[in-house]
């Protein structure tokens, strides 16, 4: 998965960064919002974490400004902002979701996850095995049952092969602390 982080802490950015990568993800940052836009305009993530107090333009603005462009990659904002208000506006800005600093690693993950999965996700899909991922091609729904490949599963929305399967096991590399 291809993220696009968009953060000013370089800590945070480097504990995030460590984290994803670990878990197979490759991670592109921004350390202030008008980068983080014009990445984000650029396309080719599969998603964007946006901080919302960036310098040189608030995460609100990229969100807005990303979607007034056509860029439809899921957004989501993480922020030490935890205010109703700000949660509001930035889901009614575009955001896909929402996560309040400090957070837990694990729920970060789930919600990326999620958000991958969503319908209208231009992206292929990602499934979520142990504390990885991997990506799931989607099965021709045009071709006939016969072409399924054999020994591995097959359902209306995935097919993998044995081989995924193997590839796809959980990293063994301990947590992050």
């Amino acid at each position: 998965m291809n993220l696009l982080l968009i953060e000013d802490d370089r800590r945070v950015a480097d504990f995030i960064e460590r984290g994803l990568k670990a878990e197979g993800f490759t991670v592109t940052i921004a350390s202030n919002g008008l980068d983080g836009l014009n990445m984000g305009q650029d396309g080719g993530f599969d998603a964007i974490v946006l901080d919302l107090m960036l310098p040189k333009m608030h995460g609100h603005q990229v969100c807005e400004q990303l979607r007034h462009s056509g860029v439809r990659t899921p957004i989501l904002i993480l922020t030490a902002t935890d205010e109703p208000e700000d949660r509001g506006k930035g889901l009614e800005l575009g955001a896909d979701d929402y996560l309040s600093k400090p957070f837990a690693f694990d729920e970060f993950l789930d919600r990326l996850h999620t958000l991958a999965h969503r319908p209208g996700n231009d992206h292929e899909p990602i499934e979520r095995i142990g504390r990885g991922f991997r990506l799931v091609r989607q099965a021709d729904p045009m071709a006939p049952a016969q072409d399924a490949p054999t020994g591995g599963t097959m359902s209306s929305e995935a097919t993998t092969r044995p081989s995924d399967q193997a590839a796809a096991q959980p990293s063994s590399r301990p947590p992050l602390r």
